[in-house]
C-alpha cells in the first residue's frame, strides 16, 4: 500500500471516530395549538398578578389616615421653608376618600367608584348642566402629569359626559385662550395639568365654588413616575396646592381621592 493510500485510510478512520462520537441532537414535539394556548394564557396571568401587585404597593391602596399622612409630608417636603404656619397645616383623614381595597383602580372603573361618592344625587351633579352656582367650577377635577392620560381618565367617566361635556386642561393641542371660553360654560367634571390649572385658577377662569373631589392620578407611567415624582410636574401640583386649595381641603370643603 503506499503511504498516499494509508494517509488516506488513516484520515477515514478519524473521521468515522468523530462522526460516531457525535451526539445525536435532541428533537422535542412541537407544541399543538392547545398546549401553546395555555401556556400563553398561564403567562399573561402571571403577568397580570405581578402587575395588580405592584399597583397594590402604592399609598392609594394604604388607609385614608396613612394616605392623609403621606399627602402633609409630601406638600412640606415640596414647599418646606416657602410655607406660613397657616400652610402647615396637616392634611387629616377626613380630607382624603377611602376607597375600598379590593377595588380595580383600572381607567374603566373610575366612574363607577365616583358614583357612590356623591350619593343618591350623582346623576344630577355630575350629569347635568347645573342651573345656579359657578358655571366655570367642576364638581370633579382630576389631575394628571401628562395630558394622554388625562384624555383617559375622562374616558373612564364618559357615562357622566354625554350632557355636560367635561373641560380638558391641559396644554398639549388647545390654547389657553380656547380653555377660557370653555369655562365660560357649565362644566361638571374636568382633567388638567397642575401647571395649565394653575394659570386659569390663577386668572379667575376656573372656578371653584363646586369643586367638592380632587382625584390624584398615582398611575405610574412608563418610567415608573406619577404626578408627584416628576420634581416639576410635582412642584407645580403643590404649588397649585398652596395657592388654591389647602385652605378649602383644611376646612373640609374639598375632599382628596388618591386613583
Amino acid at each position: 500500500m503506499s503511504s498516499v493510500a494509508r494517509k488516506r485510510k488513516r484520515a477515514s478512520g478519524v473521521s468515522s471516530a468523530t462522526n460516531s462520537s457525535r451526539k445525536k441532537p435532541f428533537l422535542t414535539r412541537p407544541l399543538t395549538k392547545k398546549k401553546a394556548k395555555a401556556k400563553g394564557s398561564q403567562k399573561d396571568e402571571q403577568e397580570t398578578l405581578g402587575g395588580r401587585a405592584a399597583e397594590k404597593s402604592g399609598v392609594q391602596w394604604c388607609a385614608n389616615k396613612d394616605q392623609a399622612k403621606w399627602l402633609t409630608a409630601s406638600f412640606h417636603s415640596a414647599l418646606g421653608t416657602a410655607l406660613s404656619p397657616l400652610e402647615l397645616d396637616p392634611i387629616t383623614e377626613d380630607s382624603v376618600v377611602q376607597l375600598t381595597e379590593d377595588c380595580d383602580h383600572s381607567v374603566d372603573k373610575l366612574g363607577t367608584h365616583m358614583k357612590p361618592l356623591f350619593g343618591p344625587t350623582w346623576r344630577e351633579v355630575l350629569c347635568e348642566e347645573a342651573r345656579v352656582g359657578d358655571p366655570g367650577s367642576p364638581v370633579i377635577l382630576v389631575l394628571c402629569s401628562s395630558a394622554i392620560r388625562c384624555v383617559e381618565l375622562l374616558r373612564g367617566m364618559k357615562m357622566f359626559t354625554s350632557k355636560c361635556k367635561p373641560a380638558k386642561l391641559f396644554a398639549k393641542h388647545i390654547k389657553l385662550e380656547e380653555q377660557i371660553s370653555l369655562l365660560e360654560k357649565h362644566v361638571n367634571i374636568a382633567a388638567g395639568t397642575p401647571n395649565r390649572v394653575r394659570k386659569l385658577m390663577d386668572i379667575g377662569a376656573l372656578g371653584l365654588g363646586r369643586l367638592c373631589l380632587v382625584v390624584v392620578d398615582l398611575h405610574c407611567d412608563a418610567k415608573g413616575l406619577t404626578v408627584l415624582s416628576v420634581p416639576q410636574v410635582m412642584r407645580d401640583f403643590w404649588e397649585l396646592y398652596r395657592a388654591h386649595l389647602h385652605q378649602r381641603v383644611v376646612a373640609k370643603q374639598v375632599q382628596f381621592c388618591l386613583y
